[in-house]
């Protein structure tokens, strides 16, 4: 608890800045404005893995979480506690579930999930910055078969690093100031797999696999996404293949609002080539690759 101590200390002064700055950032740099905040305030980098290894990082048997606050102190927590949004398509349908840290982030997601044609079985390479983006270069989403055969993705909603997601959660009595936490994947998972909203999505669509519209939660060698899958698998709740993104995702909606997409900022190798946009966590039950020998155990 030396590092939560620590971070508790050394951020006291930078914490009140952090929500401010995070709804100011585009979509794609909200895990970087909290990585900077952090690593410049607690002197110690990055909010990485090593912060969330044991102890009061992990959630119980009994639906508890856990996630840092950004004073660096452990919270408990419930799944009800988080502030969340159903993701609704154009007929009112469930598809998914956002959880938002503020109106914003509210109003992007829900109009692009509510536009009339939403191109749900392509991902385009989105370049620019601020509000201005181009999405070009479409590729066929891996889950693209699935929307052909009936099985529409649901949609899984939330700001993230490499290595965390963040939420927003009601601690105290009923209109009690929302509290920005940041959770790891093991605890993310569960939240998701518990969330009302998401279970409606769920019950609705059976077969259709999980998209996360969450940054970098899929770049190579990041922990976020791989223990949240790992987490949702093992909950029984998402017997599916649950994708995400491996770098940073913007979501475009048309502005008459009738027409949105997907767009993820394109990465490169060493040679030029571009960095597949996608990585896929596949369901347990049709999964018949080996262990993931740098998955942590």
């Amino acid at each position: 608890m030396a590092i939560v101590a620590r971070l508790g200390k050394a951020t006291e002064g930078a914490a009140h800045g952090v929500s401010d700055r995070l709804r100011r950032t585009g979509d794609h740099a909200q895990s970087a404005a909290v990585n900077a905040v952090w690593g410049d305030a607690a002197g110690v980098g990055p909010i990485g893995s090593h912060h969330f290894d044991g102890g009061r990082a992990d959630s119980d048997s009994h639906g508890q979480l856990f996630g840092l606050d950004l004073t660096g102190q452990w919270r408990q927590l419930e799944a009800d506690d988080v502030h969340s949004v159903r993701m609704n398509d154009a007929e009112g349908n469930p598809i998914g579930v956002s959880f938002p840290l503020g109106a914003d982030d509210v109003g992007k997601i829900t109009d692009w999930a509510q536009a009339e044609h939403r191109d749900d079985w392509r991902v385009y390479a989105a370049e620019g910055s601020g509000t201005e983006w181009r999405h070009s270069r479409d590729q066929e989403a891996p889950w693209a078969k699935d929307v052909e055969a009936g099985r529409p993705p649901i949609y899984i909603n939330a700001h993230s690093s490499e290595e965390y997601f963040v939420v927003q959660a009601t601690l105290g009595p009923p209109g009690s100031k929302k509290t920005t936490l940041v959770l790891n994947g093991e605890n993310y998972g569960k939240l998701v797999a518990a969330n009302s909203n998401f279970r409606r999505a769920a019950d609705l669509h059976p077969e259709s696999p999980l998209v996360m519209i969450s940054c970098n939660a899929g770049a190579p060698g990041a922990h976020s996404a791989r223990t949240a899958a790992r987490s949702l698998h093992a909950s029984g709740h998402a017997n599916r293949d649950i994708h995400a993104p491996t770098a940073g995702f913007v979501t475009n909606t048309s502005a008459d609002g009738h027409s949105s997409r997907l767009g993820i900022l394109p990465t490169y190798d060493a040679a030029g080539n571009e960095l597949p946009r996608i990585k896929t966590f596949p369901a347990p039950s049709r999964s018949t690759t080996a262990p993931d020998p740098a998955a942590p155990p």
